[in-house]
């Protein structure tokens, strides 16, 4: 299991040491690598591939990766599970260890190649068990990865090392797939705080929501605030929000500089149709 995590500085004695690394590595290059000598890949279609589904049920997608380099590429196909704390932070794990894990559904292809200067149109295909006890949002990624070209070329008969640096990006596909309809989509508003920023004498409205389904919600969030006389002082739109089962996601409501006096803020979101959820907060800036 990887654990998303914040960068950790090294100690001094580490960082001369892995500039002294750097330097013998400098006076040992000789002829760096074009850029037009190595590969270029990403991939076109969408990162994230939605299904609605019901138990027994094919479905086919395609993966779109394209090489803008000057040589073929080698790339392989990883299926990984992603899970969520509590608090929406990501951990990435062995495919198949999460409960919510449709990755024994997926078959793909584990390595492609992509033509230098073309592209490979990948598919894959759901299968999903024919379990009628299966019900709600299950997903996995799809790690999509060029192999790495050989870094470092020994000559030994000009005694030379010859030394290319080659920046490999990994693109996560996430393949979500809704099995039958939810008899009702919830969301819950949790731990509202209201904070003011001497600095800047601006307001922030901070709000957890929950989602307490079996299924996915995505919503589009705002809040309208009304003075004592009930007249709108201002409307904030959040970012739109993708709260997976059991996960909970924080929102900042941005409210600018407010006069002092009792205010009545009420948080809208909208899951659509007739999903639409909403609280009312009463803040008072004069405390």
């Amino acid at each position: 299991m990887t654990i998303v995590s914040p960068f950790r500085p090294c100690s001094p004695a580490a960082r001369l040491r892995a500039i002294a690394i750097l330097l013998l590595a400098s006076l040992a290059i000789t002829n760096a690598a074009s850029p037009l000598d190595m590969a270029d890949v990403s991939v076109t279609s969408s990162l994230r591939q939605e299904f609605t589904v019901h138990a027994g049920d094919t479905r086919s997608g395609i993966l779109t990766i394209v090489n803008r380099g000057a040589v073929a590429a080698s790339v392989t196909i990883t299926q990984v599970d992603i899970a969520f704390s509590a608090v929406g932070a990501v951990v990435y794990e062995d495919a198949g260890s999460s409960a919510s894990s449709n990755s024994a559904w997926i078959h793909v292809a584990a390595r492609v190649e992509v033509p230098a200067g073309g592209q490979a149109q990948v598919p894959f295909t759901i299968e999903v068990p024919a379990d009628a006890r299966l019900h709600g949002s299950y997903w996995s990624v799809l790690q999509i990865q060029p192999e790495a070209a050989s870094r470092v070329t020994t000559e030994a008969q000009a005694e030379r090392v010859t030394t290319s640096v080659e920046v490999i990006v990994q693109y996560g596909v996430t393949v979500l797939t809704h099995v039958g309809t939810p008899a009702a989509r919830t969301l819950q508003f949790e731990a509202p705080t209201f904070r003011h920023d001497p600095a800047t004498g601006e307001h922030h409205l901070h709000v957890v929501l929950h989602n307490p389904g079996t299924h996915v919600v995505s919503t589009k969030l705002w809040l309208e605030l009304y003075d004592q006389g009930g007249a709108l002082v201002t409307r904030v739109d959040a970012n739109d929000q993708r709260i997976y089962p059991g996960v909970s996601m924080s929102a900042r409501l941005d409210l600018g500089t407010l006069g002092q006096q009792a205010y009545q803020a009420v948080v809208v979101a909208d899951a659509g149709g007739s999903d639409v959820f909403g609280v009312r907060y009463s803040l008072d800036t004069s405390r």
